[in-house]
């Protein structure tokens, strides 16, 4: 709200104007709290009835100009605050009607107060630009003051839904990390027997080769059977491998006369 005031004081002095007569009274909201300022450029006249949103310049007929405006802010801001006007006169700080204040906020209040103008923001630009690097941090850190009870309730409620929305990513990771882990069991296994009949196919083949050759010496055995025939008793006669002179005219002659000597021995000596 005070930053959308603050927008609309703008807009006044960009057209020259002062609004000198903020207060709560002047400013309506609509449906979608957006608010509007009427009543601006009513002068009043000095000494009149003390009013919180006046300006101690204003009361005593000083010049009113934009310091004019951020007293009133500061009374307005005061009010959103604590649901009360400030006493006049009096400087108050917000936390002693809330403790859950900021020091900050305290600080800028204080200061849209002050009696003397120069003490003061220069204009409602300079306090909502103050006010929302104040306010700004404060949202973006996590609460780790206690509080009274009812903003430590909310303060509560406002991170439960952080921590179930932490716990739910948390069990989704998991959830993908397992899914990932069994479609890898599924999947790594037959490639990897794949592999393997590639690499047992080509060892294979040089064992099946040398068994062949070793099959060919039953082919030689029959070979034997014609050594041995040569020693039986019922071979023919002549031997088939007797050498080639024994065949011969001479060595049948040789035979022939050698009997022939041998028995004219033997009669001789039988006779």
């Amino acid at each position: 709200l005070i930053s959308q005031i603050t927008d609309g004081l703008e807009y006044l002095y960009a057209r020259g104007q002062i609004h000198g007569n903020l207060q709560s009274t002047n400013v309506y909201l609509d449906a979608a709290r957006h608010p509007y300022l009427s009543g601006f450029g009513i002068s009043q006249p000095p000494g009149s009835a003390q009013n919180p949103y006046f300006s101690p310049e204003q009361i005593e007929g000083g010049v009113v100009d934009q310091r004019t405006d951020v007293y009133a802010l500061g009374v307005l801001l005061y009010e959103l605050l604590t649901g009360v006007t400030p006493p006049v006169g009096i400087v108050a700080k917000p936390s002693a009607i809330r403790p859950d204040i900021p020091e900050a906020i305290d600080r800028i209040v204080l200061k849209a107060l002050a009696q003397n103008p120069a003490q003061r923001f220069q204009s409602p630009a300079e306090l909502k630009n103050t006010l929302q690097n104040s306010v700004l941090p404060m949202h973006a850190e996590p609460v780790s003051t206690p509080a009274p009870a009812p903003g430590v309730s909310q303060s509560v409620n406002v991170q439960q839904p952080t921590k179930s929305t932490n716990w739910t990513a948390i069990i989704l990771v998991v959830l993908l990390v397992a899914v990932l882990i069994g479609a890898a069991f599924l999947i790594i296994p037959p490639l990897l027997q794949d592999d393997e009949v590639v690499d047992v196919i080509p060892t294979q083949l040089p064992v099946e080769q040398p068994t062949e050759p070793p099959a060919e010496p039953p082919t030689e055995l029959p070979t034997e059977p014609p050594d041995v025939e040569p020693t039986e008793p019922d071979a023919g006669f002549p031997p088939e491998d007797l050498p080639d002179f024994c065949n011969s005219i001479g060595f049948a002659a040789g035979i022939a006369a050698f009997g022939i000597a041998f028995t004219y021995k033997k009669r001789k000596r039988d006779i």
